[in-house]
């Protein structure tokens, strides 16, 4: 696919929660222009393009910028790109997120974010399965959630490891 999860011109109020988006393509891995109080939140993007953001809300021309977005608790790693654009697009305007917190980046972090390079219980990407995405006990970002649980995604199979 050419982006994650999409919801373009002023959607909303979507919940974007335990997903996994490893991709090689040149496109956003979730991409919210002009998004109105989604909730992203314990998302794992890996692999995102130089040439993209990880979490984009940024609009186009002609369209609001972005308000109310919960981003909180995901991993993004980026291969050189902008982990969660929040300024720019289109409409030259800067959204303005409810919540911006708990976000391992993989550059460009500000607190309450931080940077950090996962490792994950299953190795190197791409991995087969959903739980393999989850943190190792050794991992930045294990007990690094606003709950003080792992951020990324939670465990749908074994749930012998994951989120502590």
């Amino acid at each position: 696919n050419a982006d994650g999860i999409t919801d373009f011109d002023g959607g909303g109020h979507l919940d974007i929660e335990d997903n996994v988006i490893d991709t090689t393509t040149e496109n956003a891995g979730i991409d919210l222009g002009s998004d109105q109080a989604s909730s992203v939140i314990r998302n794992t993007l890996i692999n995102i393009s130089p040439l993209a953001a990880g979490i984009d809300l940024t609009s186009k021309s002609g369209q609001n910028p972005s308000t109310g977005t919960i981003i909180r608790d995901n991993i993004v790693q980026s291969r050189g790109g902008t982990p969660i654009a929040l300024t720019g697009g289109g409409c030259n305007c800067t959204a303005t997120p409810a919540e911006n917190t708990n976000n391992m980046l993989s550059t460009g972090a500000t607190s309450p974010n931080f940077n950090g390079v996962p490792s994950l219980v299953a190795g190197t990407p791409p991995l087969s399965s959903h739980d393999g995405y989850l943190l190792a006990r050794t991992s930045p970002g294990h007990l690094g959630g606003d709950d003080g649980t792992d951020v990324g995604i939670f465990a749908i199979g074994n749930v012998s490891y994951g989120p502590q």
